[in-house]
């Protein structure tokens, strides 16, 4: 620097809020986060400066240049697609930017980013290249001399007890207290160890807040870790001092959500020396033992931190076979609960809990203990200081009128104080700690008036919480946001803008716990701002276990398979990886099948997996004794049970054994709590008569469910009355299930069966499916639109002799299809409908882009855990007859074959399609007798109806089983 006097003043080193890199391949907030803060570490720990970080909301928050003694800088990271890392460090003086450092690295090129590498290489360079860089500007007056230092000893009697009392205000006090110590001079092991535990807790407890600070912390964690570890390692140190550098990098890991890299750090630690209580919790976490965190004492020195473990593992929604698990999630909703009425005090564990049941979301922060947490910070601001001292020493209610008060003076004191204040964290950074967590709350509590009854009272409690509320977040960024929701509870603002609600939110400043703030909206991802910001949490998420376990269950994340597999390779012991690698990546894990039914017996979740798969690759024995397990898992919900004991009786039809599963079905009837489950069962063991020709029970069990379940034991009833030839009293029954609601499904079933027999009041079921179909066109939100619902007024369109309607409605229900399910797969039978219109219509490429299809993906189309392989078969056959006209043709006994094997709703299909195969190849009498025969099976779908409507065409009236005489008289009218 020129001017080595102006050098020396310049006392503060500032950094410009994270930014992104939009050409970057990886723009995680974590990996972002471990580049901008190397540049602070190293500031502090070799240059002896204070350091200010503008995304923590301390310095000169939107001014392009620095207070006087403050430089500015830019830091950026990028990925290149060959796994090469680029970090780039920029003096910013008003306009003028001048480059100080730009450095390359070239990484591992893998699916998952590696972060202990990057945090290492971040760390290297804090030490030599960025401290050099840094060094031209500000000159090297205030480096840390190495000199006598207290003992560890001192340290952990002054700092381990606020380390174990999980509230930001504690661990703030706890690191605020280590950097004062060290000031000037190097740090010990003991003290770089303590620093590490205490950003690591720090970066836990804030995971919640709509703001990035969670990673700015673990990344300061992660880099006093690397120091650590840098400066005992062997040969140098000795075993002791690397145990603990290996056990604070493993810990800090753990509680960034790396378990993987975390336990292999554990396991170089306790080659020397046991691993500290800490740590050992730590590795629990990893390993998802909640048996072993839930037996360490409350009171013990890491009683709380089990507890905010055990929440860390349990807050995120299990990956079932449903998609939503009531068993396992009540299972974790019970953990989050019962540690939340163990720590009252820690805001992190019961914010958690409080999105699970609100019960538990009681708002007890900001009572006497926290303010007495506070007093704990040294050299706070002197109005501060005074009402942390007041507050620490009166037991007020959280949230009443004058604390809130006392609060909003808090932070404007602390705010206040930025400028004078030396030590590190900045007392702003307490500031914001303390308006996020009080801004989550404010924006629950308005939310909440929204829904209030009495608009008198609504506008009361609005006019009390800006007064009262609004004062200690009233410099909050998304304060904008909480106002429109005051002004929407109030009614001043009628209708609901989403975008202007979600407008206020920095796109480059989400994290993934952004995403509730985005459900706020009301709006499909890919619309508007909404779908602005979806794409900026999704680009931002890090390959860390928070991140993707919320990623591998979302419900707007449509390729959830690459989140899964990231998942699994940050976290292999976590039940939602495991749970989800069963879902999606089944090939690659078959193999570990046993050993995780084994370890995971207890976890609903992974058992429910595994039998759900164990059912579709027709191992009925083992899927049976995972839906067992399962079972004796389940203590709280009927569905859950529901859901088990309905695949547990197909492992034993699977096995031809209808018996055995009626009577599973029955037992469950027989269960205590059934009530609420019992109609659908009911209709299953109806259905299940029905199909066999036993109307008698099919109606005793149909005509006794209740009015939950009515609409489909109505259906059962008609169809019942039709194979009865009660035609009169099936059409009345179809056309009253229909009517009831004719903008459902229902009034398809009413259209079929009039085309089907030739009975009631054709021309009116044909008006009520033209209005059903036109208030599906009408829906605003095509996302929400059923495919068997798209599916079923093609059919429709078949039967009304419309074939270019029908592909196109064909066509969309095959769309929503690959979208509703993850493996991108549509129903092989609706594709298979859709590629012989599209083959009647001439587009040959259409047809055989469907008949891939079914190829390639129609077995991943599970239906009551059994894939459609006969179908799949049929459509390859078809495909290399279309292919090749001069091969041999296919011979009815492969034919009868697949019939005979496959499931009893696809029967009828299989029929259908054959006897279209069979009549493109020109054998129409034998085309003929699988249309009769398709008449004669039962069906859920339109493929009766198809096949009765093809022999009408033909002058071929189907035969009595399922249809009238055409000598009866009460035919369709206006037919």
């Amino acid at each position: 620097m020129d001017d080595p006097a102006a050098a020396r003043r310049i006392d503060t080193v500032e950094l410009l809020a994270g930014s992104e890199s939009r050409n970057s391949r990886h723009q995680g907030i974590l990996a972002r986060e471990l580049a901008r803060q190397a540049v602070l570490v190293a500031a502090r720990e070799d240059l002896g400066l204070a350091t200010r970080d503008r995304s923590l909301r301390e310095g000169g928050v939107g001014l392009d240049r620095p207070a006087v003694g403050r430089v500015l800088i830019d830091v950026r990271i990028s990925f290149a697609k060959s796994g090469e890392a680029t970090l780039e460090l920029v003096h910013v003086a008003g306009k003028e930017r001048s480059s100080l450092l730009e450095t390359t690295k070239a990484f591992a090129e893998t699916e998952t980013l590696d972060y202990e590498a990057l945090a290492a290489w971040c760390a290297e360079l804090s030490r030599g290249e960025i401290a050099s860089a840094l060094r031209k500007i500000v000159g090297n007056a205030n480096a840390p001399a190495r000199r006598t230092t207290p003992s560890a000893q001192a340290t952990s009697a002054e700092v381990e007890p606020l380390l174990r009392r999980m509230t930001f205000a504690a661990q703030f006090a706890a690191i605020r207290r280590l950097h004062q110590q060290t000031r000037g001079r190097v740090a010990t092991a003991a003290e770089l160890a303590a620093l590490a535990r205490g950003y690591a807790h720090l970066g836990v407890l804030s995971e919640l807040y709509w703001h990035p600070a969670n990673a700015a912390f673990k990344a300061r964690a992660m880099l006093y870790a690397q120091r650590l570890l840098a400066a005992n390692v062997p040969p140098a140190a000795n075993a002791e001092a690397t145990s603990l550098a290996r056990a604070t990098t493993g810990y800090v890991l753990a509680l960034s959500g790396l378990h993987r890299a975390a336990l292999a750090q554990f396991a170089e630690a306790r080659k020397s020396t046991p691993l500290p209580p800490w740590a050992d919790a730590a590795a629990a976490l990893c390993e998802f033992d909640a048996t072993r965190l839930m037996e360490i004492p409350l009171d013990a020195a890491e009683g709380e931190l089990s507890r905010v473990c055990l929440v860390t593992m349990a807050e995120h929604e299990a990956i079932t076979p449903e998609d939503f698990d009531y068993e396992t999630n009540s299972l974790l909703e019970t953990r989050l609960t019962a540690a939340a009425v163990e720590l009252p005090h820690c805001w992190r564990i019961r914010a958690a809990a409080g999105r699970r049941s609100f019960d538990a979301a009681q708002r007890d922060t900001f009572d006497a203990s926290w303010y007495r947490d506070l007093g704990a910070i040294p050299r706070l601001a002197p109005d501060a200081a005074e009402v942390v001292k007041r507050h620490a020493q009166t037991d007020l209610p959280a949230d009443n009128d004058a604390e809130l008060a006392s609060r909003a003076t808090l932070v404007k004191s602390l705010r206040a104080a930025d400028a004078a204040d030396r030590d590190e964290p900045s007392q702003s950074v307490l500031a914001t700690l303390i308006e996020e967590t009080s801004f989550t709350g404010a924006l629950e509590y308005a939310q909440m008036l929204v829904g209030g009854y009495d608009r008198d009272e609504t506008k009361q409690a609005v006019a009390e919480f800006r007064k009262t509320v609004l004062p200690v977040v009233e410099h909050h960024p998304l304060l904008p946001m909480l106002d429109e929701w005051l002004k929407f509870a109030t009614g001043s603002r009628i209708d609901f803008d989403a975008d202007k609600l979600l407008r206020t939110i920095d796109a480059s400043a989400t994290t993934t716990a952004s995403f509730d703030l985005l459900d706020l909206g009301y709006r499909e991802p890919n619309q508007g701002i909404a779908g602005k910001l979806h794409a900026a949490i999704l680009a931002h998420a890090d390959h860390t276990y928070r991140d993707l376990a919320l990623l591998a269950y979302r419900y707007d994340v449509e390729d959830k398979a690459p989140y899964v597999r990231r998942l699994f390779a940050a976290s292999p012991h976590a039940p939602q990886a495991v749970a989800g690698m069963i879902r999606y990546e089944w090939p690659r894990v078959r193999d570990r099948a046993s050993d995780w039914e084994r370890r995971y017996a207890k976890d609903p979740g992974v058992i429910a997996m595994l039998a759900s798969r164990y059912l579709a690759e027709k191992r009925p024995a083992d899927a049976r004794r995972c839906f067992e397990t399962y079972l004796k898992l389940t203590t709280t919900r009927q569905w859950a049970s529901l859901w088990a004991y309905r695949h547990l009786a197909e492992t034993y039809r699977a096995e031809g054994d209808t018996t055995r599963w009626l009577s599973t079905l029955e037992e469950f009837l027989r269960q205590e709590g059934a009530a609420e489950s019992r109609g659908s069962v009911q209709v299953l063991i109806a259905q299940h008569y029905l199909k066999h020709g036993d109307y008698t029970q099919a109606l005793h069990y149909a005509e006794s469910v209740d009015a939950y379940d009515e609409t489909d034991a109505q259906i059962v009833v008609a169809e019942c009355r039709a194979y009865q030839h009660r035609w009169l009293a099936a059409e009345q029954a179809f056309r009253s299930v229909a009517e009831n609601d004719p903008y459902r499904p229902q009034v398809l079933l009413w259209h079929r069966y009039c085309a089907q027999t030739g009975y009631g009041n054709l021309s009116a079921a044909r008006n009520a499916v033209l209005a059903y179909a036109k208030s599906l066109d009408e829906e605003e939100d095509a996302e929400a639109l059923e495919p068997d619902a798209l599916a079923g007024v093609g059919h429709f369109y078949l039967l009304e002799n419309e074939p270019v309607t029908a592909l196109k409605w064909l066509g969309r229900a095959i769309e929503a299809q690959k979208k509703q399910n993850a493996d991108g797969a549509a129903d092989p039978r609706d594709v298979l409908h859709t590629a012989l219109v599209a083959d009647q219509l001439g587009k040959t490429e259409r047809r055989d882009e469907l008949l891939d299809h079914v190829a390639k993906s129609g077995e991943m189309f599970v239906v009551d855990g059994r894939s459609r392989e006969e179908i799949v078969a049929f459509a390859a056959a078809l495909a290399e007859s279309l292919a090749a006209p001069a091969r041999p043709p296919l011979g009815r006994a492969q034919l009868d074959h697949w019939i005979e094997s496959a499931p009893d709703d696809d029967r009828a299909a299989l029929c259908y399609f054959a006897a279209r195969l069979l009549e493109a190849q020109g054998r129409k009498t034998e085309a003929q007798a699988y249309l009769r025969r398709c008449v004669a099976l039962p069906t859920s779908d339109a493929t009766r109806a198809l096949a009765a409507a093809l022999l009408r065409r033909r002058g071929d009236e189907p035969n009595d089983i399922a249809i009238a005489p055409a000598n009866r008289e009460t035919r369709t009218t206006g037919g």
